[in-house]
């Protein structure tokens, strides 16, 4: 990710991006529908997604709880292969709100984490449909 410019630091675009063995994770430092909607964020969003790059987001909940990881590109695939920028960022809307409702797990201090208390993930992660409104946690 080091072809991405000094704008893309954490504390200049608001989004710590994650590279792991299944893509990309967008992880808002700061107002999530602000970072993740602004047109250098849907630019590269949907540039992933146009490459089937696995692109999510890991979206926090309620405070002293897991954030909650949503894959993008399922969710996304139709409204960027339209390329309506306010189509895109209505859908991006639409699923930090349903990633920010979600009932995750406390955050487990470390020390009770490494006594094997709790599984290590940072996110609780769901596969969302948002035609049947159905949700599975994974």
């Amino acid at each position: 990710m080091e072809q991405l410019g000094e704008e893309w630091r954490p504390d200049r675009s608001g989004v710590l991006l994650r590279s792991d063995e299944n893509g990309i994770i967008f992880q808002p430092i700061r107002e999530a529908k602000e970072v993740l909607t602004s047109e250098r964020a849907i630019e590269l969003i949907g540039g992933g997604v146009a490459q089937g790059i696995p692109m999510s987001m890991s979206i926090p909940t309620k405070k002293g709880f897991r954030s909650f990881g949503i894959e993008l590109n399922e969710h996304l695939n139709e409204v960027v292969e339209s390329r309506h920028f306010p189509s895109i960022k209505a859908k991006i809307i639409e699923l930090i709100d349903f990633a920010s409702s979600q009932n995750t797990s406390p955050i487990t201090p470390a020390e009770e984490r490494a006594q094997g208390s709790e599984k290590d993930s940072v996110d609780d992660k769901v596969f969302y449909s948002t035609s049947s409104g159905s949700k599975t946690l994974h």
